[in-house]
């Protein structure tokens, strides 16, 4: 029996034009078809319940911090106004701390100055039953801690735990979730383990600096007494100074 060859002409016609002789792949009978599909089991399919939760969805067993809120502009005389908080629990006599930097150019200097309870009777009708609220006088965070025209930066922790915080526009958001029950207002929040950010305005008749609200405009004076208001390295080296070459650091801290 004679063997069927194929030109070579043929070969090199095929190879140009795209085609091969082992697109069609062989089975193991010897006959050419699709590979066969891989079964799917209730094993191989990802289990959901396991992935984990996405930044969208709600903080189950979160604390929830109401007032203040981050971003939220506080006008008045920043050394001596007291800090009005109040937030809400989801279990009964939870343990809620309020902390400031100790040092506001260290992250990671947190000290605890004040401490309270959420309630331990259900006094509400949303998704955190148990509320709390504390009063924090200008001493006892540090009259020099919050300057005039600055920023001010505190954290709250519900058993150890940082508490989820409302952005300063989340109206909108909680009027969206608002139904007969109650208000589901921990799905417009976030839990920042860095705290919120209180801004105090420029003081009256002081021009607010025009280059924090666009791009490209102001002055080198307001530029520098915005540094001087929020005690902001003033020059290039005293930022490498405080931030880098000190030594106590090895990771960048970005505010926001």
């Amino acid at each position: 029996m004679k063997s069927l060859k194929t030109p070579l002409f043929v070969v090199a016609t095929l190879a140009l034009s795209g085609c091969s002789f082992f697109d069609t792949p062989i089975t193991a009978s010897g006959e050419s078809g699709d590979p066969p599909e891989e079964e799917v089991t209730d094993a191989s399919v990802p289990d959901e319940s396991d992935a984990p939760p996405r930044e969208d969805d709600p903080l189950p067993g979160s604390s929830l911090l109401l007032a203040p809120r981050h971003g939220q502009v506080v006008g008045g005389t920043t050394a001596e106004l007291p800090l009005a908080l109040a937030g809400r629990s989801p279990s009964p006599g939870q343990e809620i701390e309020v902390q400031v930097l100790s040092t506001t150019t260290l992250i990671s200097s947190w000290t605890t100055i004040a401490t309270t309870t959420a309630a331990t009777e259900i006094d509400g009708s949303d998704e955190l039953e148990y509320s709390w609220t504390l009063s924090i006088a200008p001493e006892l965070r540090g009259t020099d801690s919050w300057p005039q025209g600055g920023l001010f930066r505190l954290r709250v922790l519900a058993d150890g735990l940082p508490v989820a915080v409302l952005s300063h526009d989340a109206d909108a958001c909680i009027a969206q979730t608002q139904t007969e029950e109650g208000s589901r207002s921990l799905s417009c929040a976030a839990r920042k383990d860095n705290g919120l950010v209180l801004v105090s305005p420029a003081e009256d008749g002081e021009e607010f600096p025009a280059y924090l609200a666009r791009k490209g405009l102001g002055s080198i004076a307001a530029t520098q007494l915005y540094y001087q208001n929020t005690d902001a390295p003033a020059t290039y080296g005293d930022f490498m100074d405080r931030y880098i070459r000190n030594g106590t650091r090895n990771s960048s801290t970005v505010y926001a």
